[in-house]
């Protein structure tokens, strides 16, 4: 049950979440390559007909989109040897996402969202102290691009596993609008960071890293293989006071959908 709860209920206070527009990594097969660049596709995709039949307009709270600035100025902390855009820009920001919020048929009405990490599958060579300015960057560079904490929040991301992360986690809730930490934990296929990091939810550090989050208040927005959904079940059990959201249905490959 803990691995299903909705993301509506962890990041709070913005209402239910009746429809999300799809916004995510688009990685292709096989699996992702650590010197392969993660392509991002953005934007609302559902069809009017689809809409058909609603008698007054649906809220929609998106709880799970991305800005990137890959700009050689940019200040995101983003790393552009591994994130590209699919359309070859190097800039997504709050004016391009809410330019397709408007895009939205008459029948959603678009309410606010949650921003989501991309830095944990950045900066695949570094650890400690370099690779946290990074995190912190971009949870900074976010929260100043959305502005509106009463309409959006912020879900950042730092190494669980690093012995630097008292330090972070307080320096991260000093950041407007922040309610989570996500970091990317897909081990085999290995999403970038992970090809060195190996499965975290092995590490006793990284554990010891995920039990801090209760006393700080913050949600963790889970990404993992079907194969790691065991191990991290017998973590969460132990933490039953986390609130815990599983980011792409899980990362289901076809063969996976196949076996079930």
């Amino acid at each position: 049950q803990q691995l299903q709860r909705a993301s509506w209920a962890t990041h709070g206070a913005m209402g239910a979440v009746q429809w999300a527009a799809p916004s995510d990594f688009q990685v292709g097969k096989p699996p992702l390559k650590a010197a392969r660049a993660v392509h991002l596709r953005q934007g609302p995709r559902v069809s009017r007909r689809a809409m058909a039949g609603f008698d007054k307009p649906i809220d929609v709270v998106d709880p799970h989109f991305h800005f990137f600035d890959l700009r050689e100025e940019s200040t995101s902390g983003h790393d552009p040897k591994v994130i590209s855009m699919a359309d070859g820009k190097e800039l997504y920001d709050k004016a391009c996402y809410e330019a397709q919020m408007r895009a939205l048929p008459p029948e959603l009405r678009h309410r606010g969202g949650v921003f989501l990490e991309a830095v944990s599958v950045c900066h695949t060579d570094l650890s400690g102290p370099d690779y946290s300015l990074h995190c912190l960057k971009e949870a900074r560079y976010a929260a100043e691009e959305l502005g509106e904490t009463e309409k959006y929040a912020v879900v950042a991301t730092c190494a669980l596993e690093q012995e630097d992360l008292v330090e972070m986690l307080g320096k991260l809730k000093e950041v407007p609008g922040l309610r989570g930490i996500r970091q990317i934990v897909n081990h085999e296929p290995s999403w970038p960071r992970n090809h060195r990091l190996g499965d975290l939810l092995e590490n006793p550090q990284w554990q010891r890293g995920f039990a801090a989050l209760e006393g700080n208040n913050l949600s963790f927005d889970l990404q993992l293989n079907p194969h790691q959904f065991q191990k991290a079940a017998k973590l969460l059990r132990k933490h039953p006071k986390t609130m815990v959201i599983i980011d792409h249905l899980g990362s289901p490959l076809m063969e996976d959908l196949e076996k079930a």
